[in-house]
């Protein structure tokens, strides 16, 4: 586990709306996986939930890949059971980071999705937090392979919810 699971969590939020974002496919997407990534987590889980190791699809692109959740045929994630993220203790980096993203524009920005419920009780130790992570995130893959991924696997960055982090904490001042 990450010693930033823990700043992290939101799961006292999540809890009350039924993990919406993670129920419903099309509300925010897929997190970007890296191989070793993909491998962390199996490697934690394969004991235990064999299955952990199929619930990702590799997508390959010219000069690089990355792998993306399966969804379930009723568009959830893979791994939400009863509202339950089933890979928790190993959650993917952009899963522990949302509502926060980093994403290229012509320098990278920090973006939030203000449609979950938790982005108004963010702490300022999980928004500095989140921001060095997203960071990271991004800095996994080389700009083309991020910004396939966006166009193709996440929804939420391109729905009106999407703000740029440093103007709605502006707002909300």
């Amino acid at each position: 586990m990450r010693k930033e699971n823990k700043i992290l969590s939101l799961k006292e939020y999540c809890d009350p709306c039924g993990a919406y974002c993670c129920s419903h496919g099309t509300t925010i997407g897929s997190p970007i996986i890296s191989e070793d990534e993909k491998k962390r987590i199996i490697r934690h889980y394969e004991r235990k939930h064999p299955y952990v190791a199929k619930g990702f699809q590799k997508i390959t692109l010219t000069k690089e890949h990355y792998y993306v959740i399966l969804e379930k045929p009723d568009k959830t994630c893979y791994f939400i059971k009863e509202s339950n993220c089933l890979i928790q203790a190993a959650k993917p980096l952009d899963c522990l980071i949302y509502p926060i993203k980093a994403v290229y524009e012509s320098e990278i920005s920090h973006i939030i999705d203000i449609s979950c419920p938790a982005s108004k009780f963010l702490t300022h130790e999980f928004i500095e937090t989140a921001k060095k992570l997203a960071l990271e995130s991004v800095k996994r893959f080389d700009r083309a392979t991020y910004a396939h991924w966006l166009e193709n696997f996440v929804g939420w960055v391109k729905k009106p919810t999407a703000k740029k982090l440093e103007e709605w904490l502006k707002s909300i001042e």
